[in-house]
């Protein structure tokens, strides 16, 4: 997830444009506007846009909790993420590692 240009995160961390712009830093509401959430900022958690999006993206999005532990579950069987994503992910670990050093 990043808050900078997303040719300079494609660029820096040699992935597609697409794969960047899908890894964007979004404001992610935790009860939905549309079921009454607020902009209220305990209502408001950054997720990158892939996650922001899939949540909403079912016929009747998961509360809070239940989507919290699916994605837990999903991540620690590698499951969440495509392949592509997860190594960017490990790329930017090791990045971050070499900066505060």
């Amino acid at each position: 997830m990043f808050l900078e240009s997303v040719l300079q995160f494609a660029v820096s961390h040699r992935v597609s444009v697409g794969l960047a712009l899908k890894l964007s830093c979004t404001a992610e509401h935790l009860v939905a506007k549309c079921e009454g959430g607020t902009d209220d900022a305990s209502n408001i958690a950054a997720a990158c846009y892939f996650c922001n999006t899939k949540r909403h993206a079912r016929q009747v999005p998961l509360r809070v909790n239940e989507h919290r532990h699916l994605v837990r579950n999903r991540l620690n069987e590698g499951r969440w993420h495509a392949r592509e994503v997860l190594a960017v992910a490990e790329l930017v670990k090791l990045s971050a590692r070499k900066q505060y050093r």
